[in-house]
């Protein structure tokens, strides 16, 4: 997965594009694909493995999702299953 910061570019229509919120301290908002597509924000927690600096992992409420940090620059983050 690859992602730009807001306002990076703009991008062609598109019916559904994720979107992550991370802030400093340790906050998490981010896009739900509805399947209604009545789209909203939901809210959780963000944090780097303690043991692994490049794996970052997501409290999604009913899930935990870790992933691996490709790349991270100011322009993008890329990221890969963990």
């Amino acid at each position: 997965r690859i992602f730009r910061p807001s306002g990076y570019k703009t991008f062609r229509p598109s019916r559904f594009r994720q979107e992550y919120v991370f802030y400093a301290d340790g906050k998490l908002k981010w896009l739900y694909l509805s399947p209604v597509d009545a789209h909203h924000f939901k809210f959780g927690k963000w944090w780097l493995d303690s043991e692994k600096a490049n794996i970052i992992h997501f409290d999604m409420g009913e899930r935990v999702e870790s992933w691996e940090i490709q790349e991270l620059t100011k322009d993008i983050l890329r990221i890969s299953r963990n």
